[in-house]
């Protein structure tokens, strides 16, 4: 059987894949199955069907991935960063959050390398490098993944898989250049130096763009600062700087002006126009990340192959990790929380960030026997485990219902009683009662 690859075809695919995964964002609500299983699943059946009927070259989907990969990871810190309020009240979840994605890149990353170390057989420097990108949250899957959560813990795991991005690529880069040159201190200076740059040219150009936009007005187009913050993102890469930075620096400023443009700053704020431009670049930065997010995973999807899961040697080298990962991260939360760790404890997926990271690492250093296979066994293997905990975790749902009698039952006596008496058996005696005492105020009404 043969199939007629045409534009007509290609439309037909790229609209589908577009309804394909907003259904599957329903689902992912409802059920709490994380979005991107779904489309990693789906891509590894049109993978098998592409290679069956030989309708894509596989060499063509490794820089179409690539691509996407870079877009998405820009996109998804700008949408996290347009979250972010920076007030007084939020410094203890900033200063908690930024610390645990810290501790946890690095002591996460010398103990898989250890594991790597000791599975391929190489250097530790080299073991750290193929470590990082395992060690690092993804911020892609992570955020929209935790809607539904306390808006404590909702905030607190923005702000950590965003500071883990960050953290990870710039630790990820920095043993690069430790690898390459055999060298700590001289490596050391340097990365600070850009960084130190790169956070100042930040804010400046942060400042240049929200005033050119301002001059524009509500008729800026969005494509346009899209574009923008594109090539700053690749002349970033190309003079060494933290180009992820220079996008969260922007997020951060175009969403506190208060905070960022002080005194005489503020007459060259207008705040109706301003804030009719930044919630529309909100609008329009959520729906731009869900199509990149989308093709990227369904086209690493159809990258993978099924023979993957009949590696049982992978099976036992990801499980090692996984309990290295989880004991680590439950010690680091104990550390800062005293309160309950569930669910944060497991929501700690691998996603595209990882995957882009083994993408861009340069051939010298690519060591033969570690593929992409056992990547996507550790991305599968926290996305199932985060599905489960998210699946498991009712404190939301509870409050809801708790909220909502507790709205029904306010000034009356029966709602006195069942805030007192919290057993099944009484609650349910009180429920009644409750409903009488409503169709009393109505008839009185």
């Amino acid at each position: 059987m043969n199939f007629d690859v045409n534009a007509y075809s290609f439309i037909i695919f790229l609209s589908g894949t577009v309804i394909m995964a907003f259904l599957f964002n329903i689902v992912s609500k409802r059920l709490r199955i994380p979005t991107v299983l779904l489309l990693i699943a789906s891509g590894m059946a049109l993978g098998e069907l592409n290679r069956r009927y030989m309708l894509i070259g596989d060499d063509l989907l490794t820089p179409v991935l690539e691509v996407l990969g870079i877009m998405g990871l820009m996109i998804i810190v700008l949408e996290a960063a347009l979250d972010l309020e920076l007030k007084r009240e939020k410094i203890g979840v900033i200063f908690r959050s930024f610390s645990i994605a810290l501790i946890l890149v690095i002591i996460t990353s010398l103990a898989t390398a250890f594991i790597i170390q000791w599975y391929l057989d190489i250097n530790l420097n080299l073991a750290i490098v193929y470590a990082i990108p395992l060690s690092i949250v993804s911020s892609a899957i992570t955020i929209p993944s935790v809607s539904q959560l306390p808006e404590k813990k909702k905030e607190f795991m923005i702000y950590e898989a965003t500071f883990s991005d960050i953290l990870g690529i710039i630790l990820f880069y920095f043993m690069i250049d430790v690898v390459e040159s055999g060298e700590w201190v001289p490596v050391i200076k340097e990365t600070t130096i850009e960084n130190v740059l790169t956070i100042l040219a930040s804010i400046l150009l942060s400042y240049v763009l929200i005033l050119f936009i301002q001059r524009i007005g509500r008729g800026i187009n969005y494509y346009l600062i899209l574009a923008i913050l594109m090539l700053l993102f690749a002349l970033g890469k190309l003079f060494h700087l933290s180009s992820l930075m220079m996008i969260l620096i922007f997020g951060l400023v175009i969403n506190n002006n208060k905070l960022f443009f002080l005194g005489f700053m503020q007459r060259y704020i207008k705040q109706g126009t301003y804030k009719a431009i930044l919630l529309n670049l909100k609008g329009f930065t959520a729906q731009t990340s869900f199509l990149v997010r989308t093709f990227f995973f369904l086209v690493f999807g159809m990258s993978i192959s099924l023979a993957v899961f009949g590696k049982l040697e992978y099976y036992a080298i990801t499980l090692l990790i996984l309990v290295v990962l989880y004991i680590l991260r439950a010690i680091s939360l104990a550390v800062f929380f005293r309160t309950r760790l569930l669910p944060e404890l497991f929501i700690a997926p691998r996603g595209l960030i990882t995957i882009l990271l083994f993408y861009s690492m340069p051939k010298a250093l690519k060591v033969a026997g570690f593929e992409q296979d056992l990547v996507l066994m550790l991305i599968l293997s926290t996305n199932l485990i985060m599905m489960f905990a998210l699946m498991f975790t009712k404190v939301e749902k509870r409050n809801w219902k708790r909220s909502r009698l507790q709205m029904h039952f306010k000034g009356s006596l029966s709602g006195y009683f069942y805030r007192t008496n919290r057993k099944f058996f009484f609650a349910t005696i009180f429920k009644w009662i409750t409903n009488f005492d409503q169709r009393l105020i109505i008839f009185r009404s």
